[in-house]
């Protein structure tokens, strides 16, 4: 083959340094930086629609929220899917998080710490009750226990840090599950029976609804022994500088104990104890 015109006689001596792997974001021109930035917004952006809507979302949906095209909704989802925060479900093609953002939240709670906060709350809870207090959240329709203070009694809890209930069973999930509604609370747990640990653990979606109305009236949920039987519990839920209910604490001890206090009186001080807690996460009640 000929030489082009103008070529030099011999080829130049290889630069080396282009042989090298080049490191991610290196040589990277304004223009393709600025599109990387933007493609990370638009997809934190689907991830905050998805955590703040009540129910799972389906394409348009997001597309209305967004005031996006669907065709970049979809492509954005699609991303999201195979990395692993967004799944569809397929019966009704509506899209939700994953626990992916359930873990990445509960690093973000341990940070926040709010067990350091609420502690000052539980030992109050415990001087003035006589009772155990506990510190619980909420994970897909579970409570997980983050705290407990003993009163020095036995109990028979088996409310230990880390320990995870049915919410439906407990008095502290039972105070957290009153933020949501009926759709939500079927898409937790069917329509079917509820598994019952005890002889008094709510046995159905309909009885819990029926209780979480009580519940939202008084301001504080009780459990007598639905989750270990003999062990009663009494609980408030608290919230964040949002308005969302984040968890809940509780005064629990056995029954024999409970049969003598005064529910109501207790049920003042968890709800007292809730709101100082949630004080201290920034809620303002009203605003």
């Amino acid at each position: 083959m000929s030489k082009p015109a103008g070529a030099p006689d011999a080829s130049p001596m290889p630069d080396l340094t282009e042989s090298r792997p080049r490191m991610e974001g290196e040589n990277k021109g304004p223009s393709t930086t600025k599109s990387s930035v933007a493609s990370v917004a638009k997809a934190l952006r689907i991830v905050e629609a998805l955590a703040e809507a009540r129910d799972d979302l389906a394409v348009t949906d997001l597309a209305r929220v967004l005031h996006w095209h669907r065709s970049t909704v979809y492509r954005f989802l699609q991303s999201l899917i195979q990395s692993g925060w967004v799944r569809r479900d397929p019966s009704n093609e509506r899209y939700r998080l994953t626990f992916r953002i359930v873990n990445l939240a509960n690093s973000v709670v341990n940070r926040l710490d709010i067990r350091q906060m609420a502690r000052p709350r539980l030992l109050d809870l415990v001087e003035e009750t006589g009772f155990d207090a506990h510190l619980a959240v909420m994970v897909d329709g579970e409570v997980v226990f983050l705290d407990r203070i003993d009163c020095g009694q036995a109990t028979g809890s088996q409310f230990h840090i880390g320990r995870r209930a049915p919410a439906y069973a407990t008095a502290v999930g039972k105070a957290m599950l009153t933020s949501l509604d009926g759709g939500q609370l079927l898409r937790l747990y069917g329509s079917g029976e509820l598994r019952r640990y005890t002889p008094s653990t709510i046995a159905s979606v309909d009885q819990l609804l029926r209780e979480l109305s009580t519940i939202r009236t008084l301001g504080y949920a009780v459990d007598k022994g639905e989750h270990n039987e003999g062990v009663y519990c009494v609980a408030a839920a608290f919230h964040d500088h949002s308005g969302r209910v984040v968890g809940a604490v509780s005064a629990s001890g056995d029954a024999k104990r409970f049969r003598n206090a005064d529910v109501s009186t207790l049920g003042a001080k968890v709800i007292a104890a809730a709101q100082l807690i949630s004080k201290s996460l920034g809620y303002r009640a009203g605003s």
